[in-house]
């Protein structure tokens, strides 16, 4: 038999696809597969007709949803689906993701393309954003947190996928710069070259 040992970060996936894999070969197993991270706490074992498969505990990396947001709070915004919501953006114009980001085009032309189908994005204008922000945080904007770090990106003529901490994706397309405002410490992971669609 060959030995098969799925690793990765937290809530990536690791338990769902081993309950996938032993759904198609009719087996029974007693992994837990949820939106909540950390319920792998021991490595556990799969038999199936052609190899063994092992699922670990996940991997922690700090600055991820659940470092900021109770378990409560997050999970209801964890995307189900991916619906796509396009913006066509022009120059200092901010899209106000949640109460969690804010990303601005500073410079460039482009789309800017959401997909996740719980998202609640709000466009304005640069020189309006922060003062909206502040006023609304936690009411019209919420879940939010307290500390907030900016970054500011220079993205070549390509296509990038940038992972709004598990909330939901951002495509962006084209020689841009943006201003992203997230929560200190938080993780955005870009990606280049995404295919169509993701």
């Amino acid at each position: 038999f060959k030995k098969v040992y799925l690793v990765g970060l937290q809530n990536s996936g690791k338990s769902t696809l081993v309950n996938k894999i032993a759904s198609h070969y009719k087996l029974e197993t007693a992994i837990l597969a949820s939106k909540k991270p950390g319920l792998t706490k021991d490595i556990l074992k799969l038999k199936t007709p052609y190899f063994t498969l092992y699922d670990t505990p996940g991997v922690y990396l700090k600055g991820f949803i659940d470092d900021y947001l109770s378990y409560q709070d997050y999970y209801p915004l964890i995307p189900d689906f991916f619906k796509a919501f396009v913006y066509n953006l022009k120059e200092s114009q901010t899209i106000i993701v949640f109460g969690l980001f804010m990303i601005t085009l500073l410079k460039g032309e482009t789309s800017f393309v959401f997909y996740g189908n719980k998202l609640k994005l709000h466009r304005t204008k640069k020189e309006n954003a922060s003062a909206l922000f502040k006023k609304h945080q936690g009411e019209l904007f919420k879940p939010t947190v307290k500390d907030f770090e900016t970054n500011f990106l220079k993205l070549e003529n390509k296509k990038y996928l940038i992972n709004l901490m598990e909330l939901g994706f951002l495509v962006v397309k084209g020689a841009v710069t943006l201003e992203i405002t997230k929560p200190k410490g938080a993780n955005v992971f870009i990606s280049e070259g995404v295919i169509d669609g993701l």
